[in-house]
């Protein structure tokens, strides 16, 4: 069996995005980050992966 660990993080502002959902393409396995942006799949079968990442990232919002 294979793990993959690892961090999502805003392409533009490299900060972490938490409870961002990831899945294994074609497969059942999938996961959300937790609040640091962290992930861990374990068990998944061996060989070439692909995932898919989606996240709701709100935009920054600046108050006076």
């Amino acid at each position: 069996d294979a793990n993959i660990f690892g961090h999502v993080v805003d392409r533009d502002t490299h900060e972490h995005i938490p409870y961002a959902t990831i899945a294994v393409t074609g497969t059942a396995f999938g996961t959300t980050t937790d609040a640091s942006g962290h992930y861990f799949l374990k068990n998944l079968p061996e060989g070439a992966l692909t995932l898919e990442v989606r996240a709701w990232v709100m935009p920054r919002r600046r108050s006076r």
